[in-house]
């Protein structure tokens, strides 16, 4: 399996390691030779040359490669490069040969193309993923719980969700899982646990929950998240449904953001430095819209807050280029009184730590369209990857149940799956449409249902023997 990455930053080189983890041959390719010198810390071949020539992709060997993926930061690269690693492999292998290239697209008419369907027919790309729609998407689910530390969409309304497990949790806390299942019915599954000590396991019945345990649950829909926070004994104060929101920054992120809340009946006050960048804003489809403000003033600007009635706003959310400044206005904004705040940031390891300022939720860019692409790549390849950011050494698994394979027809049950394995999710297509069951024992698998399991590092090699991967 060969796999053409163009692209060597922060989030082609993430790809690739993780890629690579999983056996496959990966070429990456960037003509920046400060981002080549980076990349040759890789077991890949790296490339120096143009995403958007010909010659670039066949010197990578693109004519015998199953992915391309394009993730520049220019989304006109990457749909080009899309495009013509398609017609390369056309060329040379025909229409049957089994292809798929994803682009990294931010442009929102590019996005609204690719929803429509036009963007297929006019370039043939069937898969983009959005760097910025993403991020929106992972900050708005992860505003709704404040106890909630990371939040992971795997796809088809499946989730993951971390928190701390607190003394207040008295069905949970010092019991292990088997009483705790006998004491609430529906137990969402822990799929991954971290002692204060770090180690980390998958959780099996045995397993005994103290409070400052870290755990992940795996959950469907985000109508269960707060029945979570409940049952890990945590605190969750009233949320409105529409929430008066305050954005920092009017750029490309800025304006989707606040387009998001303003759909969702959300009335949305975007402050700009940049008198352009707030003029862009208001001449566009949104700037007329009733429940939008649009002011141009410093972020940091004290007495400007208070003329716009900070505290009165439910949320603040930065979407600044400047991670640094972008921390500093929402900090400003809480110590104001605003009690959630989010932010969306370019550097992964901010996110941690600014967690730890009590700022609610914290995404970066780069990580979700990591996630994003490895959720594409694995919903038709099969694969492990690192999915639990804050709980390491759990493996996520992504692994289809072919036609002909030994456990259609069985239930989970009679599947032997390996100890220390557990299969969370099931994702099975019925006409064209994608659902998500949960893994319970009692579930008869079918062909072509797609298994999400999870388990300890050491355990990839028996599961995936155990799977015929």
């Amino acid at each position: 399996m060969r796999i053409l990455i163009g692209g060597a930053g922060e989030v082609g080189r993430g790809l690739a390691e993780a890629l690579l983890k999983e056996g496959r041959v990966v070429v990456l390719i960037d003509n920046n030779p400060d981002v080549i010198r980076e990349a040759q810390s890789l077991n890949a071949l790296v490339i120096q040359g143009d995403i958007k020539h010909r010659k670039t992709l066949e010197k990578a060997g693109i004519s015998d490669s199953n992915f391309f993926i394009a993730v520049t930061d220019s989304d006109e690269q990457n749909l080009i490069s899309c495009a013509l690693a398609r017609h390369c492999v056309k060329k040379h292998k025909g229409d049957e040969f089994e292809f798929m290239a994803i682009a990294r697209v931010n442009d929102p008419e590019m996005l609204n193309e690719a929803e429509s369907g036009n963007l297929s027919e006019w370039t043939g790309i069937k898969h983009v993923v959005s760097t910025i729609d993403n991020s929106i998407k992972r900050l708005q689910t992860g505003l709704q719980c404040v106890a909630f530390e990371e939040v992971l969409e795997i796809g088809n309304d499946a989730y993951i969700v971390e928190l701390k497990l607190t003394k207040d949790a008295t069905n949970l806390a010092y019991s292990n899982l088997r009483e705790a299942g006998k004491n609430i019915a529906g137990l969402p599954t822990i799929v991954g646990l971290m002692k204060e000590d770090k180690t980390t396991s998958v959780p099996d019945a045995d397993t005994n929950l103290v409070p400052g345990d870290r755990l992940a649950f795996a959950t469907i829909g985000v109508g269960s998240f707060p029945r979570i926070v409940r049952l890990t004994g945590n605190e969750e104060e009233e949320f409105p449904s529409n929430p008066r929101v305050l954005i920092f920054g009017a750029n490309l992120l800025g304006t989707r953001l606040a387009s998001t809340y303003l759909a969702g009946g959300c009335r949305v006050t975007v402050i700009e430095e940049d008198l352009e960048q707030a003029n862009k804003l208001a001449g566009s489809e949104i700037g007329n819209h009733r429940l939008l403000d649009i002011i141009n003033g410093e972020h940091r600007d004290i007495e400007l807050l208070k003329d716009i009635d900070v505290e009165s706003h439910n949320l603040a959310v930065a979407a600044l280029d400047d991670d640094h400044a972008g921390i500093a206005a929402v900090l400003l904004a809480q110590d104001m009184g605003v009690k959630r705040t989010g932010l969306i940031l370019n550097d992964r390891k901010l996110v941690k730590v600014v967690h730890r300022m009590s700022i609610t939720f914290a995404v970066a860019r780069r990580k979700v369209a990591l996630d994003a692409i490895l959720t594409k790549i694995h919903s038709y390849l099969p694969g492990a990857y690192n999915m639990l950011e804050t709980i390491p050494n759990i493996i996520g698994m992504s692994v289809p149940v072919t036609e002909g394979h030994k456990f259609v027809g069985r239930t989970l049950d009679k599947c032997k799956i390996p100890q220390g394995c557990k299969v969370v999710f099931i994702q099975r297509t019925v006409n064209n449409k994608t659902m998500t069951l949960s893994g319970e024992s009692n579930k008869q698998l079918l062909a072509n249902d797609r298994l999400i399991v999870f388990m300890p590092t050491e355990k990839v090699h028996s599961f995936e023997k155990s799977m015929g991967v």
